[in-house]
C-alpha cells in the first residue's frame, strides 16, 4: 500500500513540475509574441508610405482643430456667464436669452 502511495505522490509531483514548466514556456512565448508585435509595428511605422503619413497627419490636424474650436467656444461661454453675473441683477438666464 505504501508503495502505491509513493508512486501516486511521485506522479503528482511530476505533473506539478510539468505544469510549472508548461506555464513558464507559455509565458516566454507570450513575451516573444508581444516583442514580435512591437517590432512589426515599428517596421510598419518606419516603412509607411507618404500617403499614409499625410492621411494620418491630416486626421490629427482635424482633431486638433476641433479641440481648438471647442476650447474657444467654452472660453466664450465662460466669459459671457462671468460678465452676466456681475451686471445689474442679470443672472445666468440673461446670457442664454441674449444668445438665443
Amino acid at each position: 500500500m505504501s508503495v502505491i502511495v509513493f508512486y501516486l505522490r511521485s506522479l503528482r509531483e511530476h505533473q506539478l513540475q510539468q505544469h510549472a514548466e508548461a506555464l513558464r514556456r507559455i509565458d516566454l512565448l507570450e513575451q516573444e509574441v508581444r516583442r514580435l508585435a512591437r517590432t512589426a509595428r515599428e517596421i510598419e511605422r518606419t516603412y509607411a508610405t507618404k500617403e499614409e503619413w499625410l492621411r494620418e497627419s491630416m486626421s490629427v490636424r482635424r482633431r486638433v482643430e476641433g479641440i481648438q474650436s471647442d476650447v474657444l467656444h467654452l472660453r466664450a461661454t465662460i466669459a459671457v456667464r462671468t460678465r452676466g453675473k456681475g451686471s445689474c441683477g442679470e443672472g445666468r438666464g440673461a446670457g442664454r436669452a441674449a444668445g438665443a
